[in-house]
């Protein structure tokens, strides 16, 4: 096998072998910079300035501009410290930001009860993002024949059995640049027992994106797997060796155009904050939103549409194109206008008693469909303005790879732009805006407050606030194409098998999708057989999420009094939902498209218990307070000090657990989860008492009762859920205190003395608790936070 090492991968040959300790040489052994910012500078111009126009006018404006250049490390990769950059492995990248920010306002006084206020705004910010080695053609350098690319192009390794394998090469040359403008009219009347608000908000913002054109060559274990086992890629077979053979299983590269995004928005509202009574006011508002689906600025875009037949293959999903051109649709958006969206604003503050006050409230709020992705267009595709390439895994035969780096780069694998409905039929994989956007998400906040006067200057407050999201988007867990995990069970092994003929879809029991279809058993039996190997589609702005929120609050607010004023609440509270974020790419996906139930969990911010306090004491010695000092020189040392502090505790939040191997890693494309026995999750012999800071692998840091959790089976799924509020991490404490003294230096001077003391009683938080089920370290506490 030594012989057919490629050319390439030899330059930089590292063998995986064991010391004569029996350690791998190549675990921990890379250097990297402690900071993701050696270089950071800040260049920043603001003016203000406002001018008053008779009694009745006034107008004001301000502007700021902000240039940021930096070196950014985030991104990893291999380091040379001999380099300030890091040297030709690094992903080393300078991001030069520039911001500006105008704003202007104008007040007018109608007459003694009616003011009219109206406000716009522009904002601007140019995004560069350049690799430190775009003006080399790393492909050129590693001697890939027939291409050419700005750095050098990725190198993705994948895992290995013993070693975690970086990702050197870094190719990103892209620029966004986002703009911004709105124009927010108000008008205030107060009239008698009524005060009202009404106005009008309306908001334009624009993303203008020039992708990367990419470079990613990623090398796959089934590479040098034994061919066509379901097992294979996971128990036999490393990437690593792979990449030393030269095989590619699958790579990334296009040649993208600038595209121009465009969103809208518009609202009206009112509300009228009504004084019934003495003891009763009325807050009843409403507020009207419209927020059109989002367009391009010259309408390049296309989505797949699966309810239109593709003519090529006869089958369900082909693609729509925006604009007025003779195949397209007509529109320049995808998606729907949504007209009826009015959010009522209703809330009482009510005092039966003397001493007693109640406090209700509900309102719906309906999500703005701002930019939650880095580029252009989410969700769309622009193939027929620029080109692509098609260099997905094989789907039959992975294991051979789609070309040899010693062959040089397949160029017959560029799919010119062409405006052509079976597009995907020659990509092999789709993007798709859901058919439903344009209805935005909202949420319902409730609350409901008990307040009693405790004397003269204490108040408690106790009170149920809650919410509910619905619709909140989340394409993550949308997984269009997902192979039924049923079939898992009633085909097994032979779901790999290939299907090249009718004779073989008939020999392996499922239905021949198309003429010309090559793919496995896996492949036919899905939705959409025409996308190759494992792809599914996850469309933009699927309205999949929810969240409820429900809390019990109880605040002791007691205003300055003998020198001691006291701020303390307590919150228990439970969150449970199946989306952690709107921002495209940082959700998980589920488990099991077809039964997204079981993504239902707490959430990993679900915190039941939290107590905040805040306090501050005049101590009571010194001038003018209770305890008179005898001389000036002892004041001035002794006298006017107070004391304040922060009082922080909050629980731990929910464990998830991960690491379980793919059922059938050439042919499943859902999710997974390891399998979780009943019992109690927390090891019982843990002590944090007995922590050994020396040994993170020691028995007395193990957090998880191991024993109840395995990887399932090849061809099954696991039972664990998302995450567990039955095992959470660990509390976290922290008190802050500050000692202070004012010191009055004539009448217009004062000198303030003043000591903060950060984390008091010098806690430290245990962490880190691995809950990947294959790691050395699953179910170890390894870290710790906090001065110690």
């Amino acid at each position: 096998m030594s012989q057919r090492l490629n050319a390439i991968a030899v330059k930089s040959y590292l063998p995986t072998i064991r010391d004569a300790s029996g350690a791998i040489a190549l675990v921990n052994n890379g250097i990297f910079p402690i900071t993701n910012t050696p270089e950071f500078d800040q260049h920043q111009f603001s003016v203000k300035g406002d001018r008053v126009f008779g009694a009745r006018h006034k107008l004001s404006g301000s502007y700021s501009y902000v240039a940021r250049p930096r070196l950014l490390l985030d991104a990893g990769g291999m380091w040379d410290p001999s380099d300030p950059e890091g040297g030709p492995l690094s992903k080393a990248r300078r991001q030069r930001i520039k911001s500006q920010l105008a704003r202007m306002a104008w007040d007018w006084t109608v007459t003694p009860h009616l003011l009219v206020n109206v406000n716009g705004s522009w904002n601007f910010m140019a995004n560069p993002n350049r690799s430190v080695h775009i003006g080399i053609d790393g492909a050129k350098e590693l001697g890939i024949k027939n291409l050419s690319t700005y750095g050098y192009p990725t190198v993705n390794w994948g895992g290995g059995p013993f070693v975690t394998l970086d990702t050197p090469g870094d190719t990103q040359n892209d620029l966004s640049v986002y703009a911004g403008s709105g124009l927010l009219a108000t008008g205030s009347y107060s009239s008698g027992r009524h005060f009202i608000k009404f106005g009008f908000d309306h908001r334009r913002n624009q993303l203008n994106s020039r992708p990367t054109q990419g470079g990613t060559f990623n090398f796959a274990a089934r590479g040098t797997a034994i061919p066509g086992e379901t097992f294979s890629g996971t128990q036999t077979g490393y990437a690593f060796a792979s990449y030393l053979l030269g095989i590619v299983d699958s790579a990334g590269l296009s040649r993208p155009v600038g595209l121009g995004e465009r969103r809208r928005s518009y609202s009206l509202f009112a509300q009228d904050d009504f004084k019934a009574h003495r003891k009763l006011t009325l807050n009843l508002g409403l507020r009207w939103e419209f927020q059109p689906p989002y367009f391009e600025v010259a309408d390049r875009m296309a989505t797949w549409n699966i309810a239109k037949r593709d003519p090529q293959t006869g089958l369900l999903g082909a693609y729509d194109f925006a604009g007025r051109c003779q195949i397209c649709t007509g529109k320049r958006y995808f998606g729907v206008r949504v007209y009826h969206y009015f959010g009522p604003r209703l809330g009482l503050a009510w005092q039966p008693v003397e001493g007693w006050t109640l406090r209700a409230a509900y309102g719906v709020f309906f999500e703005g469909d701002l930019f939650n992705n880095y580029g252009a267009i989410p969700g769309a595709s622009a193939f027929p303005w620029q080109g692509s390439y098609n260099l997905s895994a094989d789907p039959v035969e992975p294991w051979r790879g789609i070309f040899n780096w010693d062959a040089g780069f397949p160029t017959d694998r560029f799919i010119a732009p062409v405006m052509d409905v079976s597009y995907a039929n020659r990509a092999g994989s789709a993007s798709m805006i859901d058919p439903t956007y344009g209805r935005s998400p909202y949420t319902q906040q409730w609350n409901f407050n008990i307040q009693r006067q405790l004397g003269s200057s204490t108040v408690l407050d106790v009170g149920y606030v809650a919410n509910k999201s619905t619709g909140i988007r989340n394409n993550a867990l949308a997984r269009l194409n997902q192979l039924p995990a049923a079939v898992l069970t009633d085909f097994g092994r032979r779901l790999t098998n290939p299907v090249r003929t009718p004779e073989e879809a008939a020999a392996n029991g499922v239905r021949y999708p198309f003429a010309g279809y090559r793919g496995t058993v896996a492949g036919a039996l899905r939705q959409f057989p025409q996308l190759s190997g494992i792809n599914t589609i996850s469309p933009y702005a699927a309205p999949l999420g929810f969240s409820h929120f429900h809390s019990l609050q109880i605040t002791l607010d007691r205003q300055l009094r003998k020198g001691i004023s006291v701020y303390a609440n307590y919150v228990w509270s439970k969150v449970l939902s199946n989306t952690e974020s709107s921002f495209m790419g940082d959700n998980a996906g589920p488990l099991d498209y077809y039964n997204l139930r079981v993504e239902k969990a707490p959430a990993s911010f679900d915190l039941p218990h939290m107590v905040k306090a805040y306090f501050q004491w005049e101590i009571p010695v010194g001038k003018g307070r209770a305890v008179a000092l005898p001389s000036r020189v002892l004041d001035g040392l002794l006298g006017g000090w107070s004391l304040s502090g922060v009082l922080s505790y909050w629980s731990g939040g929910p464990l998830g657990f991960g690491g379980a191997s793919n059922p059938m890693p050439n042919g499943w494309n859902g999710g997974q989860r390891p399998n979780v026995m009943p019992g109690p999750m927390k090891a019982a012999s843990f002590d944090s008492s007995r922590f050994n800071f020396a040994n993170t692998a020691a028995p007395e840091n193990t957090y998880v009762n191991k024993a109840l959790f395995s990887d399932p089976p090849p061809l099954t799924l696991g039972n664990a859920a998302v995450r567990y509020g039955r095992i959470r991490g660990f509390w976290t404490r922290n008190e802050d205190f500050g000692l202070l003294k004012n010191f009055r230096i004539q009448e217009r001077w004062r000198l303030q003395l003043r000591a903060e003391f950060l984390n008091a009683f010098n806690r430290h938080t245990l962490g880190g608790i691995n809950t990947n089920i294959t790691s050395p370290l699953f179910g170890q506490v390894t870290s710790v936070s906090g001065n110690r």
